[in-house]
């Protein structure tokens, strides 16, 4: 049963009484500052990621099998443990002002391989490793703390740790001019585009469910929907570490039928992954080559949690007509190959997202 005005009532809060512009403003407030949060999870998750993956590395290295590993590194891909500030520029160029260490980059086409390797989406982690998951090398072999938290925020181009009034939401990128207060290099527009995304989606959820726990649990879909799509784009990765607990959320907030009953909830999850998984299967067996990734199964029975088995075929559909258009549009002006992957989570994203905004047929 989809969300309706009577669940309203239900799921409401002490809050419900508010003024519409309070409600409003206060929403928009915090979208702007989840949606600084989310760039920090957008920048550094991947990462952390190819982090614990180089650290899962370091034993075979160790112990006689360097002559096994080298080749691949000769071959294009250099050591991770010695990937160097120039590869956190490239990544960086990309974005904007988040602060990082040098030697922690994330090559593309290690993401690529990650995210398309049929065994598992993350590597297997060594038991006997002599640092911490939160610890990684610097430049200079030193082992230091990289994580969601810490390092504070600052310039890839020149390290200037950003001041508070310097990372303030979309406000600091206006007054700076979209540069640098130290080196003047310039600072990615998406940094903004994902915090004004993020109170846009918080006011929409304040307005079309109120104050009340769907309204909450729609904007936190939301959120994490948006950090997986630019993730996708950017590295061809979607992390267990957010489909998967975005899969459980959508249970659980379906336990009391906030969007769907709780029998189309499981069935959703299930059929979710089967659809895409046997898709797999059936593109490698006829044309011999990956066409998807195992994080693009994790995200579709996600979304199935959340929605329903009923919006799965609407929401594939509009995933993959806009995944078409933008790898046509791309090939069409010279800037991808046809043969190019495509990041079809990032699409997935998209039609997850206007099942959550109505534009679909089944969810009012």
């Amino acid at each position: 049963m989809p969300y309706s005005v009577t669940q309203t009532a239900s799921w409401g809060t002490p809050l419900m009484g508010l003024p519409p512009a309070f409600v409003y403003c206060m929403a928009a407030l915090l979208g702007l500052v989840i949606g600084s949060f989310l760039n920090v999870v957008i920048h550094r998750l991947p990462t952390m990621l190819e982090a614990d993956e180089s650290d899962a590395m370091e034993p075979a290295v160790t112990t006689g099998l360097r002559d096994e590993v080298e080749p691949t590194y000769r071959a294009g891909m250099r050591d991770p443990a010695q990937a160097g500030s120039h590869d956190r520029e490239e990544t960086n160029n990309a974005g904007g002002h988040d602060g990082g260490l040098p030697g922690t980059a994330l090559p593309t086409a290690r993401c690529t391989a990650s995210r398309t390797a049929p065994a598992t989406d993350r590597p297997a982690q060594s038991p006997d490793r002599s640092q911490s998951d939160t610890e990684r090398p610097s430049a200079d072999g030193r082992h230091v703390r990289y994580d969601l938290c810490y390092p504070p925020s600052s310039c890839p181009h020149c390290g200037h740790r950003l001041r508070v009034y310097e990372n303030i939401p979309v406000l600091s990128y206006l007054v700076l001019r979209g540069r640098c207060a130290a080196c003047a290099s310039r600072i990615s527009p998406v940094y903004p585009c994902v915090e004004i995304a993020a109170a846009l989606l918080a006011v929409w959820c304040a307005s079309r469910f109120g104050v009340s726990v769907p309204a909450f649990a729609g904007f936190a879909l939301g959120c994490v929907l948006l950090a997986l799509a630019m993730i996708d784009v950017r590295h061809y990765l979607l992390p267990d570490s957010l489909t998967l607990p975005l899969l459980w959320a959508g249970l659980l907030v379906n336990t009391r039928a906030a969007f769907t009953d709780l029998t189309s909830a499981v069935i959703g999850a299930a059929a979710g992954y089967v659809s895409l998984w046997l898709v797999y299967w059936l593109f490698l067996l006829l044309r011999k080559k990956e066409g998807l990734g195992y994080g693009d199964f994790k995200m579709l029975a996600a979304i199935g949690a959340w929605f329903g088995w009923q919006c799965l075929p609407l929401v594939t559909l509009v995933a993959a007509v806009t995944g078409s258009i933008f790898g046509i549009t791309l090939a069409v002006a010279g800037k991808r190959s046809r043969d190019a992957p495509i990041p079809f989570g990032t699409f997935l994203a998209v039609g997850a997202a206007c099942q959550l905004f109505g534009w679909l047929p089944g969810f009012p």
